[in-house]
């Protein structure tokens, strides 16, 4: 028998059998097919969004859990063989980036503050049913959310702030969120934002700008809704929002002096960096 001759085959073998073996991968509701020789940057690349992606496992026992964390900064030669895995994207908790903003209405640029979290609400118009009624309706309860200002016309995101039940993360940090922080309020039947102290319009124009020093807007919409559902998940970006027959605001590098921190490893991700 010719040992060196076996050797070889089992090796050519094994090696045969390593490449062509297909792992599965569940993430969420998807499942992902891969094999040994690919590690999980090859899951992650494939998110919508991969430098804001992270793959997430829950390790649980009866009496407590954990979780595992995997971003492109730390995919390289690890694996998601084993368990169910889920896909979250940032800011998540443990992340802190900022987003300014220049809002201008009425030719003035307006600077907003956090909202009082009680609002009493008037009555509708048709009349109260109950004998002497107190001046207002009911009172409108607001939380925080860990979106929020400093009058300082740059948005802050860190949702380890809010309360572990009341966490906005991911793409749910939107700038409706922003909004409800600070009280302005979108229409709800018309494609309006009501600001505070300034009044309503429905002829808004925002642009938004991925870094304060690009030249030209990413984004730039006039539908309200679009706006309320942006997603706030680039540090240093910048936000103009102003009505179409008005100058658009100028945008401030200010937001250049505030950095970012993240309990993940790695700086901060930003678009493009997964390429």
């Amino acid at each position: 028998m010719n040992y060196k001759v076996l050797a070889i085959s089992f090796i050519s073998c094994f090696f045969l059998l390593y490449y062509l073996t297909i792992i599965v991968v569940q993430v969420d509701t998807d499942h992902y097919y891969t094999s040994f020789y690919s590690d999980s940057c090859d899951i992650l690349r494939r998110a919508t969004v991969p430098e804001f992606a992270v793959a997430e496992m829950k390790s649980e026992s009866p009496f407590t859990f954990s979780t595992y964390k995997m971003t492109l900064h730390t995919c390289n030669y690890r694996y998601m063989y084993g368990g169910r895995w889920s896909l979250k994207y940032r800011p998540i908790v443990g992340d802190h980036i900022h987003i300014g903003i220049a809002i201008k209405m009425n030719g003035e640029l307006v600077t907003m503050r956090d909202r009082n979290l009680t609002e009493p609400i008037p009555y509708e118009d048709f009349h109260a049913t109950c004998d002497h009624p107190p001046k207002y309706a009911y009172i409108k309860q607001w939380y925080h959310t860990g979106v929020h200002t400093h009058c300082d016309n740059i948005i802050h995101i860190h949702p380890w702030s809010a309360p572990r039940q009341l966490r906005v993360t991911g793409k749910d940090v939107t700038l409706g969120v922003w909004f409800e922080s600070v009280g302005i309020e979108v229409g709800s039947l018309t494609n309006s934002l009501t600001i505070p102290g300034y009044g309503s319009g429905t002829d808004w124009v925002l642009q938004y700008f991925v870094n304060v020093t690009d030249n030209f807007p990413a984004v730039q919409t006039e539908d309200v809704e679009e706006m309320t559902n942006l997603w706030l998940v680039d540090h240093h970006a910048f936000i103009k929002l102003f009505r179409s027959n008005e100058i658009p605001p100028e945008k401030s590098t200010r937001v250049l002096d505030y950095y970012s921190k993240s309990k993940l490893p790695g700086d901060y991700p930003t678009r493009g960096s997964a390429l």
